[in-house]
């Protein structure tokens, strides 16, 4: 019983991540006046912190020739 409630409790921690990932990027559309550049690299920040283990997790963007990352990639 109690590994299934540390299962479902773990579980559960990596949807929140998720959810704040998207809600993150729906405060980025929203932010008036934002370029596009802006929010390309404030989604790539929003990335890892949404992933199992985010302090090995890096993210990079390439659009073209345009490319956005994080500060540890």
């Amino acid at each position: 019983m109690e590994e299934t409630v540390r299962r479902c409790t773990q579980a559960l921690g990596e949807r929140v991540k998720e959810l704040n990932c998207l809600y993150g990027l729906s405060i980025l559309v929203e932010r008036p006046g934002i370029t596009l550049r802006e929010l390309l690299q404030g989604t790539v920040e929003l990335i890892p912190a949404s992933w199992q283990y985010p302090e090995i997790t890096w993210a990079r963007l390439i659009i073209e020739d345009e490319q956005y990352s994080t500060a540890n990639y």
